[in-house]
């Protein structure tokens, strides 16, 4: 009789203690830090300023085609202008250690004829070239169908820093909006600020994008 009474304790406890590792989980990163760039407005006017670091400023009017200056945020005028922002990022936030670090850009294709072949390149600028990519990839995941074109894995490929008007939709029409949302390595985030001492996350948009706003979500213990 007492061997029933300990096994039904025991089976009956099971479920308590699972609930109670689950609860532990879910606690252990607590703290939660958002940073805001742009306002989130659905893309109303007047555009929203950036404010890129000093060395995403340089990269951006070195890889713009000619005619084709960077854009501001909600700027939905022809394609092909290069997006570019950074956060400014507080190493008090960071370099105590970090659990996970979100990106979320809010944005819509200009309605180019190519814009699935656009990336999105974050790091430190100019990126691959003399700086830091923590992540890089297309806008869409895949690229375009059956023709992808160049990899993104260079954010100074030939179709950035080309010096003639691509064959877009001279008056182009405005794509469904996304919400990307990037993970980004919390070690190499902290690495970034803590070890390398940079201060600012500099996030590209290549360069058929009309961006309404992002946010960088920070969880820590």
């Amino acid at each position: 009789m007492k061997k029933i009474i300990w096994w039904l304790l025991a089976v009956l406890s099971l479920p308590v203690a699972a609930q109670v590792r689950i609860d532990t989980a879910q606690h252990r990163c607590p703290t939660v830090i958002v940073y805001e760039a742009g306002v989130a407005d659905n893309f109303a006017l007047p555009a929203d300023a950036v404010h890129p670091s000093l060395a995403l400023d340089a990269f951006l009017q070195a890889t713009a085609i000619p005619g084709y200056p960077p854009v501001a945020y909600d700027e939905n005028g022809n394609c092909d202008h290069h997006f570019g922002d950074s956060f400014k990022i507080d190493s008090c936030n960071i370099c105590c250690g970090i659990c996970s670090a979100t990106l979320e850009i809010t944005m819509r294709g200009c309605g180019g004829s190519i814009e699935c072949n656009d990336s999105i390149t974050v790091g430190q600028a100019p990126f691959n070239t003399g700086g830091v990519v923590l992540w890089n990839g297309y806008v869409n995941g895949t690229g375009c169908p059956n023709d992808p074109g160049p990899s993104p894995v260079n954010p100074t490929r030939p179709d950035v820093a080309s010096t003639t008007r691509r064959p877009d939709n001279p008056t182009p029409s405005a794509s469904p909006v996304i919400v990307k949302k990037i993970e980004l390595d919390p070690r190499k985030l902290e690495e970034l600020v803590c070890e390398r001492h940079i201060r600012y996350l500099d996030v590209y948009v290549q360069d058929d994008q009309i961006v309404d706003s992002m946010r960088l979500v920070i969880t820590k213990p």
